[in-house]
């Protein structure tokens, strides 16, 4: 790799997240109940309120997961990466790396060791992501496409 690749966070991702993942959350339900206000009737309008609540919900986990990560750098290397919270770090080889995943809806990533563990996920808006996942898609088969 001819200049190091850092993935990280700007504060303007941050603030979106901290802030935007409650108030989804709140939408999410506080549209799930307006259908539920008046004695309730099947309507196109309630309808169309239930799948807009419970796809405001369906989103909600992605969105957590991405907190968790939240201060994470992840620092692409010849042999791997190295995910980094402050001044601990983690390195994986590219073999150690199990799997990988793309939520496309919510737009996340997200990288699973060996075991089936999570060990970083990362939202597209992310500085560097596109650089990175043509490098994933370089390095493995095409990534797994999620519609969640």
């Amino acid at each position: 790799m001819a200049q190091p690749l850092r993935v990280w966070n700007p504060p303007w991702v941050k603030a979106a997240l901290v802030l935007g993942v409650p108030v989804l959350g709140f939408l999410g339900l506080f549209v799930l109940r307006l259908p539920f206000d008046a004695p309730f009737h099947l309507s196109l309008r309630n309808a169309m309120l239930i799948g807009s609540g419970l796809f405001l919900l369906s989103v909600l986990p992605q969105g957590i997961v991405l907190l968790r990560f939240l201060n994470c750098e992840l620092h692409v290397e010849n042999d791997g990466v190295e995910i980094r919270r402050g001044k601990v770090g983690k390195f994986l080889r590219w073999s150690e790396i199990g799997a990988v995943r793309v939520h496309g809806v919510s737009q996340v990533l997200k990288l699973y060791d060996r075991s089936g563990r999570l060990v970083y996920a990362v939202d597209f808006y992310a500085e560097n992501f596109h650089r990175f996942y043509e490098l994933l898609k370089r390095q493995f088969d095409p990534p797994r496409e999620n519609d969640g």
